[in-house]
């Protein structure tokens, strides 16, 4: 699945100079958690979200400690005096591209630990991925799963005496290759599969039935 079936489109963007205030009731009115910082050139600058609010409302918590680093702390303090999108978004922002799969998408948020990713394509800005998105895609039916174990391994390793049950996201693989390469890599790639939970193998090497 590549991040272009899964992201949100058209995209509520702000401008660097937008209120924060303006930022918090747009974000409320339109019911998300953040949006895209884009420049008039279109250029994404970085993103702002509820919680860049929520610790500007907070405000920092006092002296910060030479001795202790806190990055929070720091972030805290830095945000205290925001005023405008510019001030509180978090910079530069992690994009990912149209064509990623979805997997790369959940990498990246798990590894800068972000929960939207901006969508770029030919370098223009044209969705948000977010974790929700990715949720969603991770709790579809099983004969949606079957069907895309089916088309995007079996059919494409030209694997097809291979049968594939789901049941709860949990795959069972049943039938013969002829390579013994085959048989060892179709769990991998099945597991990469949205909404696979398991993948259980009983594929063996041997001649086509």
């Amino acid at each position: 699945m590549r991040v272009r079936d899964l992201m949100s489109s058209p995209v509520l963007t702000v401008s660097p100079e937008t209120p924060l205030r303006d930022v918090a009731r747009s974000l409320s009115e339109s019911r998300i958690s953040g949006a895209p910082v884009v420049s008039d050139e279109g250029r994404v600058l970085g993103v702002i979200s509820e919680s860049d609010i929520v610790e500007k409302e907070r405000g920092c918590d006092g002296p910060l400690a030479w001795w202790r680093p806190d990055p929070r702390a720091r972030r805290r303090k830095a945000l205290a005096g925001s005023v405008t999108a510019t001030d509180a978004m978090q910079s530069p922002a992690v994009v990912v591209d149209a064509a990623a799969s979805d997997y790369h998408a959940a990498w990246l948020m798990s590894e800068h630990d972000v929960n939207r990713l901006p969508v770029l394509e030919h370098g223009k800005l044209v969705g948000v991925v977010s974790r929700a998105d990715l949720t969603r895609e991770f709790a579809r039916p099983d004969a949606s799963i079957a069907r895309d174990v089916q088309s995007q391994v079996i059919e494409p390793l030209l694997v097809l005496d291979v049968a594939v049950e789901v049941r709860e996201g949990h795959v069972t693989l049943r039938g013969v290759v002829e390579r013994d390469c085959d048989r060892e890599c179709l769990p991998h790639a099945v597991s990469q599969v949205p909404g696979v939970v398991s993948v259980e193998s009983e594929v063996v090497v041997g001649p086509a039935p």
